[in-house]
């Protein structure tokens, strides 16, 4: 697992305790005076006794629904925080987990009453997993996601699910009360929080991450028919910090599971420092929008068992000048220079390494390494986790002259 997904899912997970910890807050009240009533409760009216239930749980549904699913949508934009984006996207999130709730809560309720002759522990958790699956679902009704509403549908259910199941271990540990509820409530947000960054992330195909400017580091998943990019707060990718970049400069389309790159009439975008109005992206490409670097990833559809030959970067009949150094281009470390001597010298974040990305989090301990004899230069992945690029085309092995990119987690490198 990556940095960047270990990331995702654990800032999903942190906004899924917190709303866990305001659901508690909200329901806690009412369900310690509902515990009091039923021990004084007049049993002969069972009218009463009906209502109160399903009143409680459409309660119950629609609050979980509007806190978890707008706390999925705060994590998704968390780290470059746009109050018109909240402003945009929260309210849909809000209506969803309201009228969603509303339905689960009832449902589930429904479920519950069928299945609690059978098991306990079995009727509330499917009833938290309709809960959650509707949770889930906010984030991508919020960005008008279809794919992204399923996917968050799935990871709510799954998350809700097991938030569920061990509700009633914590009760059985904790002999029930307020403090069962808490870590009960608190442990479903967990739950269904990591599940749905982890479903995400598993079903992901492609995904853009930004190299340079305010939201460097910052990965957006490509779900959707048609991605906008500008510098318009409500595009799906923002960028922000150049007034070169137009509100709506490009699109990113998806057709037959390919994606290219799109720009606006009149405007033009680079793809691996060439210009282009569009062209269609390999993994590892090197998108450039003004002053903005964005780096184009994709998920292998394959794999092959035998080792790969060795991907010349320059013909053969080329002579290249002799290089001697390397010039960070893009990503933390940007500026900084590293000069090449002869023999070996490794490339990653370990203190040990040569050249010492340190502050790079998706640049394994030791990603690369260079092997320069005076005549020709090589660099070769030492089993990274992100993979090796040598001008936006992924590789094991290669040959590199002056003026070639090597790009490495979000660092972009070239050889001068």
């Amino acid at each position: 697992m990556s940095n960047q997904t270990a990331d995702r899912i654990l800032r999903y997970a942190i906004a899924g305790a917190l709303a866990g910890v305001v659901i508690f807050l909200l329901l806690n009240p009412s369900i310690s005076r509902e515990e009091r009533d039923e021990r004084q409760q007049d049993f002969g009216n069972m009218g009463e006794v009906f209502l109160d239930v399903w009143v409680h749980a459409l309660m119950i549904g629609t609050v979980t629904g509007v806190v978890i699913g707008c706390s999925l949508v705060v994590a998704q934009e968390s780290g470059a925080w746009s109050s018109v984006r909240l402003q945009r996207y929260l309210p849909t999130a809000l209506g969803v987990g309201l009228f969603g709730g509303a339905i689960a809560g009832t449902i589930g309720q429904f479920a519950f009453s069928l299945l609690l002759f059978v098991n306990l522990v079995i009727a509330r958790t499917v009833g938290w997993c309709l809960m959650g699956a509707v949770a889930g679902i906010c984030p991508g009704a919020a960005y008008a996601d279809s794919r992204k509403a399923w996917h968050g549908a799935l990871g709510g259910a799954i998350g809700g699910g097991l938030g569920g199941l061990l509700f009633d271990v914590i009760a059985f540990v904790t002999q029930g009360g307020s403090a069962s509820r808490f870590l009960g409530f608190v442990t479903m947000g967990v739950a269904t929080g990591a599940a749905v960054a982890l479903v995400e992330e598993i079903a992901k195909e492609h995904w853009i991450t930004i190299l340079t400017g305010s939201r460097e580091g910052k990965s957006y998943i490509i779900s959707k028919p048609e991605t906008t990019i500008g510098r318009d707060e409500l595009a799906d990718i923002p960028l922000f910090g150049d007034q070169t970049v137009q509100k709506q400069h490009a699109k990113l389309v998806k057709s037959d599971g390919a994606l290219s790159i799109v720009a606006y009439p009149g405007l033009t975008v680079t793809v691996n420092s060439v210009p282009t109005s569009s062209a269609s992206l390999e993994d590892g490409a090197v998108i450039g929008i003004g002053s903005h670097k964005l780096r184009f990833s994709t998920k292998a559809r394959g794999t092959v068992s035998v080792q790969q030959p060795v991907v010349p970067v320059r013909p053969a009949s080329y002579v290249p000048v002799q290089p001697s150094m390397l010039i960070v281009v893009a990503g933390p470390h940007t500026g900084q220079t590293f000069p090449l001597n002869v023999g070996s010298i490794v490339i990653g974040r370990d203190p040990a390494c040569r050249i010492q990305l340190s502050q790079d989090g998706m640049v394994s301990r030791n990603h690369a390494t260079l092997i320069w004899d005076g005549i020709s230069l090589r660099v070769q992945d030492l089993g990274s986790t992100n993979g090796l690029f040598v001008n936006g085309q992924r590789i094991t092995e290669a040959v590199l002259s002056v003026g070639d990119t090597i790009g490495l987690g979000q660092s972009l490198l070239r050889v001068g």
